[in-house]
């Protein structure tokens, strides 16, 4: 009885695993084969029949995906884009090259109505999706902006969103490295204008000229 109990407790667990992977084999895409070296000897056994070369071998391979099932099975995988997919990626590509072209115009002109614009503009193109998708470095060669350019305009457009910027027009220039602060020229104004310059009359002048 003891022996029946343990096998019958060993047995449990294997028996259920058997139907969850039998459900899941059922319910999901089922693959054409079983492991590595079947494929292989189908890819062989294709790869010598076809022409070879590549011109030929791409127009029959082509003509191969244009099948309905085909190609339903090959957008389940995610090998190739659906229509809608490839009208979506048109789409962007288009709206990137509109941004770029209107950023460079902006660009060009230094006014500061058109420099708010500039910054307003790339702080509301790039946000966090950008950053989370680490699309970066493409999308700075789509719209023409600098890598780095588009890292502070993320970190601006959450400022504004926060409210520590009054608003998205609102631009500070840099300041130079070699800027002489408020202070030191305020000591340096008091100092010529009451120490080193010495007052004298109208009278000193005339007679000394």
């Amino acid at each position: 009885m003891q022996n029946r109990a343990r096998v019958r407790k060993y047995c449990q667990p294997k028996k259920k695993a058997t139907s969850v992977d039998e459900i899941v084999s059922n319910a999901g895409p089922k693959l054409g084969f079983k492991n590595r070296m079947a494929k292989k000897r189908g890819v062989d056994k294709v790869c010598n029949v076809l022409p070879g070369t590549p011109v030929n071998k791409t127009e029959i391979i082509q003509t191969l995906v244009e099948s309905p099932r085909t190609r339903k099975v090959m957008q389940d995988r995610g090998l190739i884009k659906t229509l809608e997919e490839q009208k979506e990626t048109t789409a962007l590509k288009a709206l990137a090259t509109d941004i770029a072209e209107g950023l460079q115009h902006v660009k060009i002109s230094g006014s500061k109505e058109n420099r708010a614009a500039y910054e307003a503009t790339k702080s509301l193109a790039f946000g966090q999706n950008v950053k989370k998708s680490s699309a970066k470095q493409y999308l700075s060669k789509l719209v023409n902006v600098n890598e780095k350019s588009i890292s502070k305009e993320i970190e601006r457009r959450e400022k504004v969103l926060k409210g520590k910027i009054p608003n998205w027009l609102y631009t500070k220039r840099k300041i130079r490295r070699d800027v002489v602060s408020e202070v030191d020229a305020r000591t340096v104004y008091d100092y010529w204008t009451n120490v080193a310059s010495r007052l004298f009359s109208t009278k000193n002048v005339n007679s000394t000229s």
